[in-house]
């Protein structure tokens, strides 16, 4: 983490304007270890931001960029396509949970103030074989009142799951698959 000084500290968003902006300057920097590339969206809860990369998840202080906890699980080597590049999109905030998938196809809830492992469900089996389950796990997830919910796109169809607990609590295809 790297800590900058701002030329000038703003408020709120309504300070901000055409003839201020050019002062505005980072506060804060947080690295991610060996993550390639960031496709995350950053998801503060309470002053906690809450990042991923590879196998990754960090919570940070919204304001100073501190890390308060951070959570790592091995790569899954010989992933084809963006999970195995290290693509993660962000985790799902809700209630005292983080919720983030593995590039192996798993759903992890970790505890929110501490980044602990609560449960893992393994979603699809990712040594099946076909190139298609080798490939994709790396969307974000969703919490919906303390459920899970994890949209997943393929060229034939798309579904969305709800787990309650680890366990699966149900799947919707909403494009059918053929026949």
């Amino acid at each position: 983490m790297t800590a900058a000084t701002p030329a000038t500290v703003i408020g709120s968003l309504d300070q901000i304007n055409t003839g201020n902006v050019k002062r505005l300057a980072p506060a804060w920097i947080f690295p991610v270890p060996d993550a390639p590339r960031l496709e995350v969206t950053p998801v503060v809860v309470d002053g906690v931001m809450y990042i991923t990369g590879p196998n990754e998840a960090y919570a940070l202080d919204a304001v100073s960029g501190r890390q308060i906890w951070a959570f790592r699980t091995p790569r899954t080597p010989g992933l084809l396509s963006e999970a195995g590049g290290g693509a993660n999109r962000g985790v799902g905030a809700g209630g005292d949970r983080v919720f983030m998938i593995t590039d192996n196809a798993h759903l992890l809830a970790l505890d929110r103030l501490t980044g602990h492992k609560l449960w893992d469900v393994t979603m699809a089996d990712t040594k099946e074989g076909t190139a298609r389950a080798r490939r994709r796990w790396s969307s974000a997830t969703c919490a919906v009142r303390h459920r899970r919910r994890r949209t997943r796109a393929r060229a034939a169809s798309s579904t969305r799951t709800a787990w309650n607990t680890g366990e699966r609590a149900w799947r919707f295809w909403t494009i059918p698959l053929p026949g």
